[in-house]
């Protein structure tokens, strides 16, 4: 039997609204290349950025953490 995927893709669940915008060819240039430095997508890199500027650097942090602790099998005290 198959497994099919979740919806839970994301520590936030699943994404489905989209946030566009438009900026200069500049702009989109500078933050491609912050984003790969980061080992990120240009998408990924911004969720983030948005993520953590509404939630806040502690909270997006409990969400990774707690999703790897979902991925690696253990237990939240164990994941340090």
């Amino acid at each position: 039997m198959a497994r099919g995927r979740t919806g839970f893709s994301s520590p936030l669940g699943k994404l489905t609204a989209e946030v566009r915008t438009k900026v200069d060819e500049d702009t989109r240039d500078e933050l491609e290349r912050i984003a790969t430095d980061a080992g990120m997508g240009i998408s990924e890199f911004v969720r983030e950025l948005v993520l953590i500027r509404v939630y806040g650097r502690d909270h997006v942090a409990r969400l990774h953490k707690a999703r790897l602790s979902l991925v690696a099998g253990v237990g939240m005290e164990e994941v340090d």
